[in-house]
């Protein structure tokens, strides 16, 4: 089974692409910081592909490891595993990540590198 050609259907369509590439393109730093890449995955029935998309990129996106089967408990321990490290990269990543931490709870105003929203 192709998962990659299942997953891309399923995650971008076929005529949303570029809609999604412009919209990548202009990450804003407030909710994303200066994360070169996305880490995310897609899901369908018992199996599960994780995937990095690069900002600007969206029509490409990079799989993580391969698709995994969570029907089995070797599926299952793998993608605990893939968990677990994906969990390592992101704290490596932590430098690029925004220093505000935006509330739930209340309306905010922020400022960073020349933007400014009120969330």
């Amino acid at each position: 089974m192709n998962m990659n050609g299942v997953f891309g259907r399923f995650l971008w369509g076929t005529h949303n692409v570029c809609w999604h590439a412009a919209k990548t393109a202009l990450w804003s730093p407030l909710y994303y910081g200066r994360l070169p890449y996305l880490v995310t995955f897609a899901a369908a029935s018992s199996h599960i592909q994780f995937y990095a998309i690069q900002r600007g990129d969206v029509g490409n996106p990079l799989a993580v490891g391969g698709p995994l089967r969570l029907e089995t408990m070797s599926g299952r321990v793998k993608a605990l595993l893939a968990v677990i490290n994906l969990h390592r990269v992101l704290r490596t990543m932590e430098s690029y990540l925004p220093k505000q931490v935006l509330p739930v709870d209340q309306t905010s105003i922020i400022v960073q590198d020349g933007y400014t929203r009120e969330l």
